[in-house]
């Protein structure tokens, strides 16, 4: 009876070191099914972001990003350039461009933004805001910029590099801006500059005249012209119609007097005019010295 007694108790203890040794690993089972129910971050669906803006150059943008239930982690928001490279420009409410257009703001209740301001062309490309998360959670954005054409033209509207005008005529130059936004009409000008001097307003030569308007027809274009009154040789050289930062357009001005031919004095038929002139200097050495053989 008592080795029965001692048995029992053995197998007790038994039991109740299993019971022990097992509880532990059914909590941790039950803590790794609580980890795998933890909520996550994730990007608000319900927010009215646009992930493909079109933007006119020189304006203001932010690129919105709601986070929901963040917690712990953080947001960053990163440029991936056309070769595959990424550009950490955020993270968190820090900012890791030295370039000041550039900042991270974050917009109660939820919003982590990115703010670029005065936009230029190297801005458009592909955005990624990302949520720290392994792996992290990514949301894509495209940034495309309207930038400015400036052109001088004829009057088909193709580009001219060379204009010939006759001595005591009127030299008239044709520019057209492209892509203008509402925001560039009245903001931004056109200038005229013959070499470094500026022609807008000139009262130095006398003669010239600039008139500017928009064209509203087929979008923002703006359309310049540049009158110069009875020209003469000291007005030939190098014209440009400038947008300032926004793009500028060259062409050079040839004057000529009567007797002269117009396609000569073509600066784009530099070439041709130095090898006339190289052929007659061979042809007049060459006479040179058949004569002092003769002699």
């Amino acid at each position: 009876m008592k080795s029965l007694f001692v048995v029992s108790w053995h197998l007790k203890l038994s039991h109740f070191f299993w019971i022990l040794l097992l509880c532990p690993l059914v909590h941790l089972d039950d803590s790794a099914k609580d980890g795998e129910d933890e909520v996550l971050p994730f990007f608000d669906p319900g927010s009215n972001m646009t992930t493909n803006l079109t933007v006119q150059m020189g304006s203001d943008v932010f690129l919105s990003c709601p986070v929901q239930q963040l917690g712990p982690f953080k947001v960053s928001w990163v440029k991936k350039d056309p070769t595959g490279n990424i550009q950490l420009l955020t993270y968190g409410e820090t900012t890791y461009r030295s370039e000041a257009r550039q900042s991270s703001h974050f917009v109660k209740p939820n919003d982590w933004q990115l703010r670029l301001s005065s936009v230029q062309r190297s801005d458009g490309g592909n955005y990624q805001c990302q949520i720290s998360t392994h792996p992290p959670r990514i949301l894509h954005y495209t940034l495309n910029v309207n930038a400015p054409t400036v052109d001088i033209v004829d009057d088909g509207e193709k580009p001219l590099k060379d204009k010939i005008f006759k001595i005591g005529s009127t030299l008239e130059l044709r520019c057209i801006v492209n892509q203008v936004g509402p925001t560039m009409d009245s903001g931004q000008h056109v200038s005229w500059y013959h070499g470094s001097r500026l022609l807008n307003n000139d009262t130095f030569r006398g003669g010239i005249s600039v008139k500017s308007w928009v064209q509203k027809e087929s979008g923002f274009s703006k359309l310049s012209k540049l009158y110069v009154a009875n020209v003469n040789s000291n007005d030939s050289g190098w014209y440009t119609c400038s947008m300032g930062r926004f793009g500028n357009a060259t062409v050079y001005v040839s004057i000529y007097v009567h007797g002269e031919t117009p396609a000569a004095m073509q600066h784009g038929d530099g070439s041709k005019l130095s090898s006339s002139v190289f052929s007659s200097l061979t042809f007049l050495l060459t006479t040179q010295a058949a004569c002092c053989i003769l002699h």
